[in-house]
């Protein structure tokens, strides 16, 4: 399988490496930066001529962590910081599933992972859940476009990096809760890119051990 990377923790990039022996990665520009500085915004247009050099890939793994990095009152979010922590990161990410898509081969398979907490878990985590329901908009959107060239596009969704020390609410059922990277999400990328997994298109997977409950 060519499997190419785009953005990525560390932690999964090697899991997933380890199994599927991937040809490929590209950093995508990072999303906290300024998105009104000159380097910033030529690092985003070059980086679809970066990743187009790969050729077609069998499948490709969309990393969006950080999605956003501002954990605060949704009032208290200024519209200069609204435009930073949520605005710019999805026309990053969503400029980067898109050359995805327009990378992956024919019948192959796209899989997005993105920290979308649980409905008891937002508070605070706006620009989290904005960006991951927009990234998941547009995979959604791509599955349906795509599908008849056989490409599939999925959604992995977590709450590694939003999940409260002590959860409201009933516990998750896992006792592995919220998971890590290099095994439960790994797992569930795992799953997607699975030939056995021909049928599965435009879903989310929740590898939150059951939180979403």
């Amino acid at each position: 399988m060519r499997l190419g990377f785009l953005g990525g923790d560390s932690r999964l990039v090697d899991a997933l490496a380890a199994a599927l022996a991937p040809d490929h990665r590209v950093d995508v520009p990072d999303v906290r930066s300024d998105p009104w500085a000159g380097p910033t915004r030529d690092a985003l247009h070059s980086f679809r001529g970066t990743f187009a050099a790969a050729g077609r890939l069998e499948a490709v793994v969309l990393c969006t962590w950080p999605t956003a990095s501002l954990t605060v009152p949704a009032a208290a979010i200024a519209v200069e910081e609204w435009m930073k922590h949520v605005e710019w990161p999805i026309a990053c990410w969503s400029n980067a599933l898109v050359a995805a898509v327009e990378r992956c081969a024919d019948g192959g398979s796209v899989v997005v992972v993105a920290e979308l907490p649980a409905a008891l878990d937002v508070a605070g985590h706006l620009a989290h859940v904005v960006v991951a329901e927009a990234l998941t908009a547009l995979a959604r959107s791509l599955a349906l476009a795509e599908g008849q060239r056989g490409v599939r596009v999925n959604v992995v969704s977590t709450e590694i990096l939003t999940a409260p020390e002590q959860p409201m609410g009933s516990p998750p059922p896992l006792r592995s809760f919220p998971g890590r990277a290099e095994t439960e999400v790994a797992g569930a990328v795992r799953l997607l890119l699975d030939p056995g997994a021909c049928g599965i298109t435009g879903t989310v997977v929740r590898a939150d051990c059951g939180r979403a409950w």
